[in-house]
């Protein structure tokens, strides 16, 4: 038996406003899409995305008053500035339904419970995903554990 996971959406509004563009969610979607394809073409946009995360953390530790924190911040800020992902995420920024997707879709936490409601639930014998970068938490799992067994494909 085979069971798929997906998420609902409705139409997504870029703000609260009476008067706010919204979007379908196929329209949403292929904005998401074709942003993501142009940071993918231009050269370094996914890495410096990546290191702006960590830059980001460390911001997190500082204080605004901290020797090297507005340079910090001025660097991200740059690497953001390149992103069409990041633009697109600053023009959805007030959002009503990515609010509610980052806090009810988005959250790890709720995303691994609902997973492993579902997962349970429908009882399969073999069980795959796509990029788990929380796979340690499944392996650690004592209910998954006692059922199913892991193997991952480390080819890229």
């Amino acid at each position: 038996r085979m069971v798929f996971l997906s998420t609902e959406y409705s139409h997504v509004w870029e703000s609260s406003d009476a008067d706010a563009k919204h979007y379908s969610a196929e329209d949403f979607v292929a904005l998401v899409r074709k942003a993501k394809q142009a940071d993918t073409e231009r050269d370094g946009v996914l890495k410096s995305l990546k290191d702006a995360k960590k830059r980001e953390k460390e911001l997190a530790k500082m204080n605004p008053s901290d020797k090297g924190y507005d340079d910090l911040k001025a660097k991200i800020a740059k690497i953001y500035s390149h992103s069409e992902l990041m633009k697109l995420k600053h023009q959805f920024k007030n959002s009503p339904q990515l609010k509610l997707a980052e806090n009810e879709i988005l959250d790890w936490n709720v995303r691994y419970n609902r997973i492993k409601e579902i997962v349970l639930s429908a009882d399969p014998d073999i069980i795959t995903f796509q990029e788990m970068d929380h796979l340690e938490q499944f392996q650690k799992d004592k209910v998954f554990s006692a059922k199913y067994t892991c193997l991952v494909d480390d080819q890229k």
